[in-house]
């Protein structure tokens, strides 16, 4: 392998991204039915969880792949691997778009910003077919859409008092700093760490933050009604 460390804990994130992508759904947990397809909150919610879960898995996946045996993005795998790498991080910023918009929005407004999040997503598709091939430009394409949903978590927990928003606004803040870190090229040299290793492990953590928060907002949406809200007319009433 050419970068060890980079690539091996590219696929371990890539493990722990697919296994909370299976998990998700409430009734997968239990070994029941899976979660209604319909156009259920929960349903939705659901749906977009696990593509945010399965992107991040395909990026690292991929991303593995590229730091530990492909690394001159100048062959023609190396295009290949790096331009779907960086698809696969478009792709997660999307479903984070959807996942703020299904829980901090009036429906009507969230279709209106998934809609918008969608086009965005194509044209950012479009760039990187054309030639963008820095990875900083995949981090500028996920950073508004983890700035969004940080925003949505401080919200909702502030609205509602529901603890599940509070990994998840960890889980974010965790994330970008951990793009900080990759930015930065720092490394721990003494352990055999790269700036991109660091970046690996650390957004590891918020993953699994950001796991924990999906399984109880998740299980607040069952019914169709999310729970907070819920609550909040309880009291005015």
């Amino acid at each position: 392998m050419t970068d060890a460390a980079a690539a091996l804990t590219d696929f371990g994130l890539a493990l722990e991204a697919a296994l909370f992508a299976g998990l998700i759904n409430p009734g997968r947990r239990v070994g029941g039915r899976q979660s209604d397809r319909g156009k259920s909150p929960q349903a939705t919610l659901v749906r977009w969880f696990e593509l945010f879960f399965y992107a991040v898995a395909a990026a690292s996946l991929i991303g593995g792949a590229v730091h530990g045996f492909v690394p001159d993005q100048g062959t023609v795998a190396g295009r290949a691997l790096w331009i779907a790498t960086m698809i696969a991080v478009g792709a997660a910023a999307l479903a984070a778009w959807g996942i703020g918009a299904t829980i901090g929005l009036p429906a009507r407004i969230a279709q209106v910003v998934v809609w918008a999040a969608g086009a965005e997503f194509a044209l950012y598709a479009g760039a990187v077919f054309s030639g963008m091939r820095s990875f900083r430009g995949a981090i500028i394409e996920y950073l508004p859409a983890a700035l969004f949903l940080l925003l949505v978590f401080v919200l909702g927990y502030r609205r509602s008092r529901e603890s599940g928003y509070l990994p998840g606004a960890l889980a974010m803040a965790i994330t970008l700093l951990a793009a900080a870190v990759q930015q930065s090229s720092a490394a721990i040299d003494a352990l055999g760490l790269t700036h991109n290793a660091l970046y690996h492990l650390i957004q590891g953590v918020g993953l699994w933050l950001l796991y924990m928060s999906a399984r109880r907002l998740v299980e607040s949406h069952a019914g169709g009604i999310d729970r907070p809200h819920r609550q909040n007319a309880d009291r005015r009433d």
